[in-house]
């Protein structure tokens, strides 16, 4: 960006030339206090000094244009915009005011209040060209100010060599053209002139971080708190680069000092709560960012630290809400758009990911870029499931299923293709065998609506042939409230679907194949969360079935997430079932058995602790145990599910889910304590590929 950099020195010189005129001005008073604490880059503190003294005299060209451009200098680009549009009316150096007001607010994502002002500062219309054609005619407008200035400032040098405001106005002009190697030998021979000029030595670090060289710049910093001690804003420079190196606890440690010495850096408290929500300290993440709301609540850094804390801790669907509603105010900030796309991707919202990354790449050079479309490829892309699967309970019944699936996803709409065969034994009676065939589709409505359906056909050995389907619709209003509504027409023996928690199906006996019964089953599942914490949820499902029985259910439960990394939960449920008369038997030989499990009044109240973490490695792990009673049998059963996954490549994904239940004393249709014990193990092999 091509400014004038000798503008802040003259500026202070008038001041000084009219020290006599101002001297016993407080507000003035003020203000020296604030530029002597910049010199000795004190930065945070020089801030509230320059803003007192502003709030005394609020028409001072001075002060106002300092102070704005203090604010870009450090890189607070939203404070920044705010300051120059302040000082702008006053200022007769309207050009470079523009000029500065463009590039903040181009910083944070304003990109039509941008243009508009830089081309107040060219004098151009940009009103008929596309933004992106606009941004490259400011940028070279911009390069060709900046070569002439280089230019200029080398045949000055080439005539006198020792004069530092020169070499100094060089090194600027060299960062404004992106030359950074360059401002590094002619900063790096100016620091070691002047070493007692911690300004430009600052200026020396930031430019070696910014050429990628962190290591250097770490160390500079370093050296500068040696000469600058117990100073915040150093220890917050320092902190974020050393998190930019992945040195996340020294960088906690270091920006914990910081906020120490300097407790209301809204940057700070920013960086560190990232930290700490990337560490798994999701509460005190959250805690810190919303705390950011008593300096500003509606500035960039407040909103920009609330939606990455949320992301960073696993709160996905919420951190998505709070980019978006960024990006109402600052539509093309990189940082939201960022966020955005991977929360998308996440949430399974693809479309909504992919015009984001369109937008993204189309106005920023970013180098996550190529990750996230890297990212959102592997989420969209085909892949081939393979699966097998065993169930075997104390009844004598077993179930084998071995199945393929197929899923693409094609202009925002999710395809599922699927294939199953299998065979059902019990002891006494012969075994049956099932080929199904199933066609799923999944689609977003809106941001706030998605639909899904399925149909499937069963082909069985015995003479059935049964048409299947089921239809949701899930309204998601707030990031914090969910709510679904499904009907689904099943085969009883797929009340919970092949390959999914076979071990919580009550319908779990031959008889439930022999039979031709079916169920309609219309249910309302609701969830939200209460707290950042806890969650409440509930579900309340209506059965017809076809034998003409009736079925009601009620689930209602509460998740309490004892942290995020590793993810630990606590839960409660109580699950409620009844039918309205006894099933029918179904009869094969001398041998009958109940076509399904036909409680009255059946209760259980359980409680569950569930674990998982995704490891670097490649690995997952997964484990959930649970304890319920039975109120009506005085009966306690338990339940140990656990699994591993394991990622080959980009393309290859095993996982092995094991799941186990016994139960000491159940329930009869009756009503009695007679039940005897129930037990069941399920075993889920699958596999997968990513084309």
């Amino acid at each position: 960006m091509a400014i004038n950099k000798t503008l802040v020195i003259t500026i202070i010189s008038i001041l000084f030339a009219h020290q006599s005129a101002y001297g016993a001005n407080t507000a003035y008073e003020t203000f020296r206090e604030g530029l002597n604490l910049e010199q000795s880059l004190k930065h945070f503190e020089a801030g509230e000094k320059f803003r007192k003294a502003i709030a005394a005299e609020p028409e001072n060209e001075g002060y106002l244009e300092h102070y704005a451009w203090f604010l870009s200098a450090d890189g607070f680009s939203d404070e920044a915009a705010a300051a120059f549009r302040v000082a702008l009316p006053a200022s007769k150096n309207q050009e470079n005011i523009q000029k500065g007001l463009g590039w903040n607010e181009k910083l944070t994502g304003r990109f039509e209040e941008s243009i508009n002002a830089y081309g107040k500062a060219f004098h151009v219309d940009y009103s008929t060209k596309t933004l992106q054609d606009s941004f490259k005619d400011i940028s070279a407008r911009l390069k060709v100010e900046n070569a002439t200035n280089i230019k200029n400032l080398l045949a000055e040098l080439a005539k006198d060599p020792d004069n530092k405001g020169v070499s100094m106005a060089l090194f600027d002009a060299y960062i404004s053209q992106g030359e950074s190697k360059s401002a590094i030998t002619v900063g790096t021979k100016l620091a070691a002139e002047y070493p007692n000029d911690l300004q430009f030595r600052l200026k020396l670090a930031l430019a070696h971080f910014w050429a990628g060289e962190k290591e250097t710049a770490e160390s500079a910093l370093k050296d500068l708190l040696v000469s600058s001690p117990e100073n915040a804003f150093l220890y917050y420079q320092l902190g974020k680069v050393q998190r930019s190196q992945g040195k996340k606890m020294e960088a906690r440690a270091t920006l914990e000092r910081s906020l120490t010495l300097y407790p209301n850096a809204a940057v700070t408290k920013k960086e560190l709560a990232e930290i700490l929500a990337e560490s798994g300290k999701g509460e005190e993440a959250r805690s810190l960012a919303a705390s950011i709301k008593d300096n500003n609540g509606e500035s960039l850094t407040a909103q920009l630290a609330v939606a990455r804390v949320l992301h960073f801790s696993g709160n996905i669907q919420e951190a998505s809400s709070c980019y978006k509603k960024i990006l109402r105010n600052y539509p093309y900030n990189n940082e939201a758009l960022w966020g955005l796309v991977e929360t998308s991707i996440l949430t399974g919202r693809t479309d909504t990911a992919e015009r984001a990354l369109n937008l993204w790449q189309q106005n920023w050079a970013d180098p996550r870029i190529e990750k996230q479309k890297e990212l959102l490829k592997f989420e969209t892309s085909p892949r081939l499931g393979l699966l097998g699967e065993y169930y075997e309970n104390s009844a004598g019944f077993t179930r084998y299923n071995i199945g393929t699936a197929l899923r693409s996803i094609y202009n925002g709409t999710t395809f599922d293709i699927g294939y199953n065969f299998s065979a059902f034994d019990q002891n006494g009676f012969s075994s049956i065998t099932r080929n199904s065939v199933s066609l799923g589709l999944e689609r977003r409505i809106t941001d706030t609506v998605r639909g899904d359906g399925s149909i499937s056909g069963n082909f069985y050995d015995n003479d059935q042939n049964h048409l299947n389907g089921k239809a949701s619709i899930y309204i998601e209003p707030t990031s914090k409230f969910s709510l679904a509504l499904n009907y689904e027409h099943v085969d009883i023996i797929d009340t919970e679907p092949v390959f999914k928690n076979a071990i919580y199906n009550y319908v779990v006996t031959i008889g439930s194949v022999g039979s031709k019964i079916a169920t309609n089953d219309m249910s309302v599942y609701a969830r939200g969360s209460v707290c950042p914490r806890l969650d409440l949820w509930g579900k309340i499902l209506y059965g017809f079935l076809s034998d003409g029985n009736t079925k009601t259910s009620y689930i209602a439960g509460a998740d309490y997430n004892i942290s995020q990394t590793p993810n630990l939960v606590l839960g409660y449920n109580y699950f409620y079932l009844d039918y309205r008369k006894s099933a029918e038997n179904y009869q094969m030989g001398t041998e009958i058995i109940t076509s399904y499990y036909d409680p009255t009044n059946f209760e259980v109240h359980t409680l569950k602790l569930a674990y998982n973490h995704d490891f670097d490695t490649g690995y997952s792990l997964g484990a959930e145990g649970s304890l319920s009673y039975i109120p009506k049998s005085e009966g306690v059963a338990n339940s140990l599910f656990a699994y591993v996954a394991y990622k080959l490549g980009e393309r290859h994904l095993l996982r092995l889910d094991a799941r186990a239940f016994y139960q000491n004393k159940g329930v009869d249709r009756d009503g009695q304590n007679n039940g005897g014990y129930f037990r069941a193990e399920n075993v889920v092999l699958s596999y997968e590929y990513v084309f």
